[in-house]
């Protein structure tokens, strides 16, 4: 195929690999540059040419020029959310959000990416913003045991402990399972752990004792 399409993308990545696998990084580059100026719009050169274009720089803005080009041929969900990571990376927060915004306007049903926002925001201490992308998860699909635990999380770190309680509830409710929102109602209702009775020391014990008896 590379013999007859010698141009053509799949063979110049084919091409680039060996160039990779031979140790000439330099000649790999080269021909990545090359692919990616005849074929823009495709995907796979797309992705690597943004890959090299910040291991070269140390910079996202070609990155995010690559990845906005790119948008401009289709739109593509991979590509928002490689866009939007690298404005996120760059520390561009507005733009990240718009272009996830974007993304949600290609798929309004996608319950994952307001999660996405909601868990970004939630680590910036945004609180206002989280609160809102994570109620909107959770008007998408109720009974999704995460996204009541996140909206625990938020609620919990903004000093609103009634309603956090209400959130691990419902995170319980879907997840009976779920720990650590069981655990964080215990310790929003100032419940000591049925651990605390226990040294470190005398639970190992315990444990060791437990393991002797069962052999």
């Amino acid at each position: 195929y590379a013999q007859l399409l010698p141009q053509s993308a799949n063979a110049l990545m084919m091409q680039m690999t060996l160039s990779f696998l031979k140790g000439d990084a330099n000649t790999a580059l080269e021909i990545l540059n090359s692919a990616y100026e005849k074929y823009p719009n495709k995907w796979d050169v797309v992705y690597l040419a943004a890959l090299f274009a910040f291991r070269t720089t140390q910079s996202y803005d070609k990155t995010i020029d690559i990845y906005s080009k790119y948008i401009d041929y289709r739109r593509l969900d991979n590509a928002y959310i490689q866009l939007g990571d690298s404005y996120l990376k760059a520390s561009k927060v507005e733009a990240f959000e718009k272009t996830f915004n974007e993304l949600i306007k290609n798929d309004p049903a996608a319950t994952g990416i307001y999660y996405s926002l909601a868990r970004v925001f939630h680590q910036l201490q945004n609180y206002d913003k989280a609160e809102h992308y994570i109620n909107e998860s959770i008007k998408l699909c109720p009974n999704h045991a995460v996204y009541w635990a996140k909206l625990g999380e938020i609620k919990q770190e903004s000093g609103h402990k009634s309603e956090a309680i209400s959130a691990y509830q419902k995170a319980l409710k879907y997840s009976p399972t779920d720990y650590d929102s069981r655990y964080r109602i215990r310790e929003l209702q100032d419940k000591k752990s049925i651990f605390d009775q226990f040294a470190s020391e005398d639970i190992d014990e315990r444990i060791e004792g437990f393991s002797l008896r069962t052999l």
